[in-house]
């Protein structure tokens, strides 16, 4: 007998990843981005997993939970409901 897979992790709605790429935009000031290395090091994350997260793959829920809090932005505005 197969048992239902649950989905795992969570992922940005893409209102949330336009949200995130304004925020990523003009983190920084003054002209300057925020690169994904830098927003990785600061979420404490690999780079992988943040790349996915901007590809609007599915990441852990804690992993999404400090790249949204990183960023200054709201859990419930970026991630979709499940």
């Amino acid at each position: 007998m197969i048992k239902d897979q649950r989905k795992r992790g969570v992922r940005a709605t893409d209102n949330g990843l336009k949200k995130i790429v304004e925020a990523k935009a003009t983190r920084l000031g003054g002209g300057k981005r925020l690169t994904i290395e830098k927003l990785a090091e600061e979420s404490n994350v690999s780079e992988q997993t943040v790349k996915r997260f901007l590809k609007g793959l599915r990441i852990d829920q804690d992993y999404a939970m400090v790249i949204v809090k990183a960023l200054n932005l709201e859990y419930k505005d970026i991630i979709e409901d499940k």
